[in-house]
């Protein structure tokens, strides 16, 4: 027996991956828990990326010595790739509860949380990485990329600096703090460090080399480096898609958006959108959510001395971060982009008042025993917002500007009764395109179909609409289109309904020398225009089927006209 693993070792060691299986399979035969023939095994097959059969191996592995961190390590990573994070997640927090200076554990989880957008517990992670060894070039790049989700972007940079000063070989970290100054729109910084790497055959170099000559009006350029490439990944399709959209050759640009989200629902499975878990869930919250019932929910008070939050809901690629970008250019008033907090209290109810799912499990805050749940939905929020950095000032305001969030609108009256809440909403329509056209999970991942786009609108919009019939939103409503073509006007009415005077810099937000971390970053730092108004008559054909599903919604705001 020893001579056989020793073989397999060797063979391991050498790189004859096929061998070192062989060899560790026979004697598996004979004693199928043999822990170090397994450890070959999933070395091998690791190695030679075929995931299926290190999964096996590796559960084998744990099944027999539950504590093995390298390959909680490595199932977690098998889990993480194929989009299945709740099981990467329990693996990743066993290792940790195993060994807390698991290295590559605190990375990964970090990269999870990160990918969820728990960009704050993410980023704790990966410091504790670089506590462990400060030298370790991935998890600065790590922790920069975090960091620039955030729209941390000075710290970004010292982190991507730190892991090119170790790693100066890297092609991925330096075109990644490539991308960081195109989009700080130090665009040559960004010039410089492609110039660097984009000799490489790397994909991702030329997928960010494309994006930065897009953003800097080559279009053709970039169209050089994808425009006869059929063997690109879904962020290249979408690029490509953007890039024939602007050159208005609009069937091939709908082919590319189309392939681009084909591809990501064939590599990640966990993007896929289930409608009838969504009617089922939005159905709960109609039932739940009446009149009668909506009266009884307890309402916490204005917790004083602290910043607090302005709403921004709406449909993603609705205009949320143009009028974020607005709102936060006034001196009393933080970036906090899109928070996932309110969305979280689903969670967070059913461990505070246990024993029901939300929302029936509110029923118990009818109870005098039970009314402080609203206090501690408040306090919830406003302590990831501490940890975001928003609660630094003892008054004013911060953003949330996450799409979708009126779907929530009677929790967040629970915790903030007075808070403002602006709707922004745009032609149906022309937010289908740009969601289709750009990768977003918001939604319930609805984003990756057109039909899925078009079913998800209503249902939010029918939702949304029975809030407003049982009880007082009090919501602003602001129109894209009327907005743009309006702007002072509308930034005005925006500014003294949210109890702001009025200043010059809302009007001139472009100037703001601050990246939003959403795909709108570059429109955002140009001055306000109608151009992207009517973005759907280029793509009648293609949206001919699902214009009827969101014709309630054309009607609703004004958009049936013609």
């Amino acid at each position: 027996m020893s001579t056989l693993i020793d073989s397999a070792r060797r063979a391991l060691e050498s790189g004859n991956l096929a061998t070192a299986i062989t060899d560790a399979s026979r004697l598996l035969r004979r004693e199928p828990e043999n822990s170090a023939a397994l450890t070959i095994c999933a070395q091998a097959y690791l190695q030679l990326h075929d995931t299926t059969n290190a999964a096996k191996a590796l559960s084998t592995i744990l099944k027999i010595e539950p504590s093995t961190d390298w390959a909680l390590n490595a199932l977690a990573d098998i889990y993480f790739c194929a989009g299945h994070f709740q099981q990467a997640d329990v693996l990743l927090r066993k290792a940790l509860t195993v060994n807390w200076e698991n290295l590559d554990a605190h990375l990964l989880i970090g990269r999870l949380m990160s990918e969820r957008n728990e960009l704050s517990a993410g980023e704790y992670h990966m410091r504790q990485a670089l506590s462990l060894n400060p030298e370790h070039a991935a998890a600065h790049a790590d922790l920069a990329l975090n960091l620039t989700q955030q729209g941390l972007t000075d710290e970004a940079h010292e982190h991507y600096a730190a892991a090119h000063k170790l790693a100066p070989e890297n092609v991925r970290i330096a075109a990644y703090w490539s991308k960081l100054f195109e989009l700080c729109g130090d665009l040559d910084r960004a010039e410089r460090l492609l110039r660097k790497v984009e000799s490489t055959a790397a994909a991702d170099v030329d997928l960010l080399r494309a994006s930065f000559d897009a953003r800097t009006g080559k279009t053709e350029y970039a169209m050089r480096i994808l425009g006869g490439n059929s063997n690109i990944g879904g962020d290249a399709l979408l690029e490509r898609g953007r890039l024939y959209d602007r050159l208005e050759d609009y069937d091939r640009a709908w082919a590319d958006f189309e392939a681009a989200n084909r591809w990501f629902r064939e590599h990640t499975p966990a993007v896929n959108y289930n409608p009838a878990a969504v009617e089922d869930f939005f159905g709960k919250l109609k039932r739940f959510f009446v009149g009668a019932t909506i009266s009884q929910l307890p309402v916490a008070d204005v917790r004083r001395g602290t910043p607090q939050p302005i709403f921004i809901v709406g449909s993603p690629r609705s205009g949320t971060t143009m009028l974020e970008q607005m709102l936060i250019s006034h001196s009393s008033v933080e970036p906090g982009g899109e928070l996932p907090f309110l969305a979280d209290l689903r969670a967070f109810s059913e461990v505070v008042i246990p024993g029901a799912t939300f929302p029936d499990n509110l029923r118990q805050t009818f109870f005098g025993d039970k009314r402080h749940v609203a206090t501690l939905f408040r306090d919830f929020y406003l302590a990831h917002a501490e940890e975001r950095g928003l609660l630094r000032r003892s008054e004013g305001y911060f953003t949330d500007k996450m799409p979708f969030n009126e779907v929530y609108i009677p929790v967040l009256r629970m915790a903030f009764p007075k808070a403002p809440i602006i709707h922004i909403v745009r032609n149906p329509l022309d937010v289908c395109v740009s969601m289709f056209a750009n990768k977003l999970n918001h939604g319930f991942n609805c984003a990756y179909r057109i039909e899925d786009i078009a079913h998800h609108l209503l249902a939010v919009h029918e939702l949304h609409g029975h809030y407003r019939e049982q009880m007082p939103t009090n919501e602003i409503v602001v129109q894209y289109e009327t907005f743009v073509r309006d702007q002072k006007n509308e930034t005005q009415r925006l500014l003294d309904a949210a109890g702001l005077p009025f200043e010059d810099a809302c009007i001139n937000f472009h100037e703001t020398k601050r990246y939003a971390p959403t795909p709108s970053y570059a429109t955002v730092s140009e001055a306000v225009s109608a151009r992207a108004v009517g973005r759907h008559v280029h793509y009648r054909t293609q949206l001919r089927s699902f214009a009827e599903t969101v014709r309630p919604l054309l009607k609703a705001h004004g958009y049936d006209h013609g």
